[in-house]
């Protein structure tokens, strides 16, 4: 637990005291690292290394939200260029809705196309719902640049189906599901049946919060396409 005001949230990132890290995602077939998701990390003060859990929505300043989004994506190209595998960032409703952060996207794409389809945008599925219209107009768009689009926390609150005909590429499976499944046989159900709903789509799953070697034997064993969580690696400074 932190104990960040909203004003050290808008200085750390107003003066650049932030870093990005790196958690490898596995394709469970390949057993190779075919991607990471690009991860912000807060250094206060004193050096201390915050997670952005939490402290992301309470940014309230507009300016500092699009300083952060920016900085983000242009460490992606960065990152892209000394990596050979794909990056994953996540935006918000606001960051989609806000026309500067948009349009400075879609610049910073049209100025990297050579590497843009290595990019995955991923949106949170209550984003998606309640964002419906923006995140219609967002995907085709960055879809011209070839990037791909993924819907992240699928499974959790109100999870609404409709959101799979959008054109996306990867669902990643919420957590809360996934770290249950050795023992929760309703829990093994729905991955089941979301991972076989997916396959018939044509889009890649994605299974979250694989902590441990037996979790990640099930979800492989039941067709899930990628892992990601401390048991394949936990988020690196570097890649």
């Amino acid at each position: 637990m932190n104990n960040l005001t909203v004003e050290d949230i808008h200085s750390i990132v107003l003066n650049n005291n932030f870093l990005f890290y790196y958690q490898p995602i596995m394709d469970n077939k390949s057993l190779k690292i075919t991607s990471a998701e690009a991860l912000v990390r807060f250094k206060d003060k004193d050096g201390r290394i915050h997670s952005p859990s939490g402290l992301i929505e309470r940014i309230e300043s507009d300016e500092v939200q699009k300083h952060l989004v920016l900085q983000a994506i242009n460490s992606v190209i960065n990152t892209l260029r000394k990596t050979d595998i794909n990056i994953s960032m996540n935006l918000t409703c606001r960051d989609i809705e806000d026309k500067y952060i948009s349009k400075t996207i879609y610049n910073i794409l049209e100025n990297n196309i050579d590497i843009s389809h290595r990019i995955i945008f991923e949106v949170t599925e209550s984003e998606m719902i309640s964002n419906y219209k923006s995140a219609i107009n967002f995907i085709k768009t960055v879809k011209e640049f070839k990037c791909k689009i993924a819907i992240d926390d699928f499974g959790t609150g109100y999870s609404n189906y409709s959101n799979l005909t959008l054109d996306v590429d990867y669902v990643k499976i919420d957590g809360e599901i996934i770290k249950d499944i050795e023992f929760n046989n309703k829990k093994l159900n729905i991955l089941i049946s979301v991972v076989g709903l997916l396959k018939k789509l044509g889009i890649y799953s994605v299974a979250e919060y694989v902590y441990n070697k037996r979790i990640f034997e099930i979800v492989r064993s039941i067709g899930v396409d990628y892992s990601q969580g401390f048991y394949i690696s936990k988020p690196l400074e570097s890649l």
